[in-house]
């Protein structure tokens, strides 16, 4: 009878309990959306500001709040049914054996000390089966983060089997002293083309300026460049030496506006030369805040985060330079001066830019212009 009761019991608490598997992987995908939300509101809260659009935010944040909310009293609901059958089991245990052995006990076939032992031991085989009964609540938990890890893997490996089975993009270093890349075909990752046979190339003291209509693939073949986009057929010669990646909307690291011009060097500089970088590229009014922290995103205008960009190639003085729209927010007499300062201050680097405006030509000893056509660009 203790095995029959463990067992239907046992039974009893998985029919009870499964759905709370699927309603604990609900609450950490939707809690871990809102958490995104709300970062990337607090990211953007200016530009939603100047929109107007607090509205919409509020109502995207009711709908995803909404269903966190749901989710919680759906899990309430099966958590107490499965309490109060986990509380009825517990108890219902002293009761058993009372129940089975009743009949022969009235009827005289045992005395009283034969009617303890016997339900001593349905106590402690009982005990010994109900583990999965009595911790179930832990084991649902315990299911719930297994499977969205499982599900985390199964999704990189799908991916990693997809882009090993299909050609992909290489990257090589060469003892060469140029950059060099040549594409048969870039790829978006559902398979359609975007460029084709494309080759540069950049020694050192030379630069390149790419240019074409919005869209064409510009920023996708910095990328290719880059070893971040492996959807293609190609090579990427990349030779030694330090390469700094000039984006369009800079990365500033939480720190000190010392630690924002040395990333993402871990090189300590002297106090001194970061102050003349700054100076040289019009910073000097930030100068008496080099070891302030602050959020240095929002405190600096894209202009003042695209002059840092180039006080740290002042400063960390890299062999190869790959700008992408990296003057965007700057004036043309800004922009020419800092680019004149580049090639004044780094004669010998290699460098790579990509940019809509037609006066970063004269800076520039060679210009690529990218072509869309039906099959690609060229």
């Amino acid at each position: 009878m203790a095995c029959v009761y463990a067992g239907c019991g046992t039974w009893f608490t998985v029919r009870l309990g499964k759905p709370l598997v699927g309603l604990n992987f609900s609450k950490e995908h939707l809690c871990g959306n809102f958490r995104y939300a709300l970062v990337r509101f607090r990211e953007n809260a200016e530009s939603i500001a100047l929109f107007g659009g607090e509205p919409h935010e509020e109502k995207e944040f009711l709908q995803r709040y909404g269903a966190i909310v749901k989710n919680s009293f759906s899990f309430l609901r099966q958590n107490l049914k499965l309490n109060l059958w986990l509380n009825f089991y517990s108890n219902a245990e002293t009761l058993v054996p009372a129940l089975v052995m009743a009949p022969g006990f009235f009827a005289g076939r045992f005395k009283l000390g034969i009617f303890m032992q016997v339900t001593s031991a349905f106590n402690q085989v009982h005990t010994s089966l109900s583990f999965f009964v009595q911790s179930y609540m832990t084991i649902a938990h315990w299911q719930a983060i297994t499977q969205r890890l499982v599900a985390f893997e199964t999704f990189f490996q799908e991916k990693e089997t997809s882009m090993l089975e299909s050609p992909r993009i290489q990257i090589a270093p060469t003892t060469s002293n140029s950059f060099s890349a040549a594409f048969k075909e870039i790829c978006l990752p559902e398979g359609r083309c975007l460029l084709k046979n494309i080759s540069l190339g950049v020694a050192p003291g030379e630069s390149i300026l790419i240019q074409g209509a919005s869209g064409v693939g510009k920023s996708t073949l910095l990328k290719a460049m880059c070893g971040l986009w492996p959807y293609g057929q190609g090579q990427v010669d990349q030779p030694e030496g330090l390469a700094l990646v000039l984006c369009q909307k800079p990365y500033l690291p939480l720190g000190t506006l010392k630690e924002m011009v040395s990333y993402p060097s871990q090189e300590v500089y002297d106090d001194k030369i970061i102050k003349g970088c700054l100076q040289e590229v019009g910073l000097g009014s930030l100068i008496p805040l080099l070891h302030e922290r602050q959020n240095w995103h929002h405190s600096l205008s894209l202009g003042e985060q695209q002059r840092l960009n180039f006080a740290r190639l002042l400063l960390q003085r890299p062999q190869w330079i790959i700008m992408d729209e990296s003057t965007s927010g700057l004036d043309e007499a800004s922009e020419g001066h800092l680019l004149s300062l580049l090639r004044a201050k780094l004669p010998g680097a290699g460098i790579i830019s990509i940019g809509h405006r037609s006066t970063l030509q004269a800076f520039h000893g060679r210009l690529v212009v990218l072509t869309a056509c039906k099959e690609g660009s060229a």
